[in-house]
Parts: structure tokens; sequence; C-alpha cells
């Protein structure tokens, strides 16, 4: 159907209607029977510890404690060598380690 500017319009039709419900009913199926993978179990607190490890981040949370300039601190290794370790850790030569806890 075309309108007086030149402008095409596209009615719906039925055969359309029965393709979104289809569509809705797979996708609660698929909610339903979706798998978490194992490394993202309740607990493992993985992607709260991949954003705290990101640069904005970082930046954000030591401009926000030492208001320093962006790019100071970085992530580091967050195991030692007696075997403890801390959820993440920022670190820089110029400037005393900062140690992050994700607390849920």
């Amino acid at each position: 159907m075309t309108t007086g500017e030149g402008i095409e319009t596209i009615m719906p039709t039925n055969e359309d209607a029965g393709t979104v419900e289809n569509d809705l009913e797979t996708a609660e199926n698929d909610l339903l029977t979706f798998d978490l993978p194992l490394n993202y179990l309740p607990g493992m607190d993985l992607p709260s510890k991949r954003v705290l490890k990101t640069q904005t981040t970082i930046d954000i949370i030591t401009w926000s404690l030492l208001d320093i300039s962006n790019g100071t601190y970085c992530s580091a290794g967050t195991e030692w060598k007696n075997g403890m370790r801390c959820d993440v850790l920022y670190t820089t030569i110029e400037h005393p380690r900062i140690i992050a806890t994700n607390l849920n």
C-alpha cells in the first residue's frame, strides 16, 4: 500500500500474528530450560569481578577515593604466595595498593 507522499506502509496480516505468538512461546520455553554455565553459578562473583577489573571502573573507584587522574592504577594479580587471595587488587608504582572486596 502506498500513501500520497510515496511512502509505503505495510499492513500486518493474520500470518504475522501467528509467528509472533510462536516466537513468544519459544522464548518462554527457552527461558525455562536455560542452563547457566558453571563459571557463573551463584556465589562465584565472576561477572562482578570482571566489571571491577575494567579500566573505566578502576578509574572511577580510584578517582572517588583518592582524587587522582585516570590510568594511574591498574588491576593486578589477586593471589599471594601463602595461598591467600582477594577479589580485586588495584596497584601502581607511586601509590599504595587498593584491595577491593565484592560484597553481594
